[in-house]
């Protein structure tokens, strides 16, 4: 098994780069979270941004640790992908009360919707 790694390269770090994502790329709702695709050509692979807002919770370490969960995900789900792009994965308030699997199955079920996994793939 192939260690998930999330290597600062794989990753939106600047505001502009989450600007361009949501601004240009394609969103997709979910029920626990909102994914902006936007398909690149840049030679890096999938790069993920993640942003739990206060809008979520304004308790610091409520909204860390979906920041936690959202990246382990984040990390599972670039191992799979087919595509290149930036996405930006924005946590809706109704993720907090969410387990971890439903989290997981509504952003692989974005995923596949968004053509950034082949739908016969799935995390272990």
């Amino acid at each position: 098994m192939t260690r998930a790694c999330f290597p600062r390269t794989a990753r939106l770090i600047k505001r502009v780069e989450f600007l361009t994502a949501q601004a240009e790329g394609k969103r997709y709702p979910g029920r626990y979270v909102v994914l902006y695709v936007y398909e690149t050509a840049s030679g890096q692979g999938l790069r993920v941004g993640l942003t739990v807002s206060k809008r979520v919770s304004h308790l610091a370490h409520e909204r860390n640790l979906l920041r936690r969960r959202l990246r382990h995900l984040g990390r599972e789900l670039r191992a799979l992908a087919t595509k290149e792009a930036d996405i930006v994965l924005i946590a809706k308030p109704a993720s907090l009360k969410a387990t971890f699997v439903d989290l997981a199955k509504d952003s692989e079920r974005l995923f596949k919707k968004a053509g950034l996994m082949a739908s016969g793939r799935q995390r272990e």
